[in-house]
């Protein structure tokens, strides 16, 4: 599952459709024994605290809790368990659909305590040795088991243009569809750099259903691979991802008012990637207002354009081929930002592209969109297959140009052509 912005407004927008806001960790890619890869950065805590509510509210371990007895009546009990029914301790459990963020820790038994508040709550059990827990209803009185799978393994290459092999590069899950409804529906959340002389990777402890990866390198665009299937205990093989050679786009920046040149302002890629775990080519200005950005794609794209003191602007149908200015306009304090779009937000489900958001009286707005409604084409292009990042580029473009959509209603098909605009957002 994953979301797309037709507003271009991308960081918010990758755990739209996840529960509470706190995506776990994810076993870490692994190369052959002869070439570990590296970690991009320390594994964290396995449950971020929600983006809004109360502050978490958490229990030491279960063995540290005299009280924690099986079937207390204040507390909510149970055990972890790995693949092979033992104890696992150590391993993070939490409440999957809940704003308050009740986490704790399992205990040498694997036993753990939470409040009786994490009663009827969508628990579920995070270790970085296995694949998570399916969610399990909490109760209270009852001794709750959480049993952790083994998961299943993605494993290929990385290479160029030319097919030779890419030594060193970053990887993360651009989006995953779960097997089964009642599956944990996280996006593994942290990249994680690879280096390997032959491009290879492998990456256990995956939840069974349907991912797709994307890799970058420097001076290299994001690019993703194919969809590839997880199933447990099995090992697909062969996943492979190109990292096409990027260009470079030189260009400037002003003061939309004064025309003056803006120094430190920075620019970079928007959209390329669903992935919030990988970070944009970037550039800043320079005392000229001059800058060039390494790394972007010679199709089209998106720029984000940020500087303090000012709207963030984010210019979409972009290509490589010459310089780009934009002009920015001072921000009155309330942190907004210009976006040229047609105002939709779409979610990749299980059954295609759906319209999960509407800016109120945006272009898709007033020309009857509507929520729920599923996008079937962009300009003639089925989105059948596409990412969130693809779909997002396709519905960008310079200010006043059109895109038609095919949206499906119920058993209709409707025509609907748009003209991007500018908002302010």
């Amino acid at each position: 599952m994953l979301a797309c912005a037709a507003l271009l407004v991308v960081p918010a927008l990758a755990w739209l459709l996840l529960p509470a806001g706190r995506p776990p960790p994810y076993p870490g890619v692994t190369g052959p024994a002869s070439a570990p890869p590296t970690p991009a950065r320390a594994t964290p805590t396995p449950f971020a605290p929600a983006a809004r509510g109360p502050a978490p509210v958490a229990s030491p371990p279960a063995d540290e809790r005299p009280d924690a007895a099986p079937g207390g009546g204040d507390e909510v009990t149970g055990v972890v368990v790995d693949p092979d029914g033992k104890p696992a301790p150590g391993a993070q459990v939490g409440c999957e659909d809940r704003d308050l963020a009740l986490t704790t820790t399992t205990g040498a038994d694997g036993r753990f305590a939470l409040p009786r508040d994490a009663a009827s709550c969508e628990a579920a059990a995070h270790d970085l040795r296995f694949a998570p827990s399916e969610p399990v209803s909490l109760a209270l009185g009852r001794d709750n088991r959480l049993e952790l799978t083994r998961g299943g393994t993605l494993a290929g290459a990385v290479v160029d243009d030319d097919g030779a092999p890419v030594a060193s590069y970053t990887v993360a899950v651009e989006s995953f569809l779960p097997s089964s409804e009642r599956g944990n529906r996280h996006l593994p959340w942290e990249a994680r750099r690879v280096e390997d002389a032959t491009g290879r990777f492998v990456w256990a402890g995956l939840l069974p259903g349907r991912y797709t990866l994307v890799a970058t390198a420097e001076g290299r665009p994001p690019a993703t691979s194919p969809s590839a299937a997880v199933e447990i205990g099995r090992t697909t093989d062969g996943v492979r991802i190109v990292l096409r050679r990027g260009a470079t786009l030189a260009g400037a920046i002003r003061d939309a008012e004064t025309q003056a040149p803006l120094a430190g302002a920075v620019v970079h890629l928007d959209g390329a990637t669903q992935s919030l775990a990988l970070a944009a080519p970037s550039a800043t200005s320079d005392a000229d207002g001059a800058f060039a950005l390494e790394g972007v794609p010679a199709s089209p794209f998106s720029l984000r354009v940020e500087r303090e003191g000012y709207r963030t602007r984010i210019a979409t149908g972009l290509t490589a081929g010459g310089p780009a200015s934009f002009e920015l306009t001072r921000d009155d304090g309330s942190g907004r930002t210009e976006a040229v779009g047609v105002g939709v937000i779409l979610a990749v489900t299980a059954e295609g592209m759906r319209i999960l958001g509407l800016v109120p009286g945006g272009p898709a707005h007033r020309a009857g969109v509507r929520f729920g409604d599923g996008l079937v084409r962009i300009d003639g292009t089925p989105t059948e297959g596409l990412t969130a990042a693809e779909c997002l580029q396709r519905l960008g473009g310079p200010e006043g140009s059109s895109v038609t959509l095919i949206v499906a209603r119920e058993s209709a098909e409707i025509e609907i052509t748009l003209l991007r605009e500018r908002m302010v957002l």
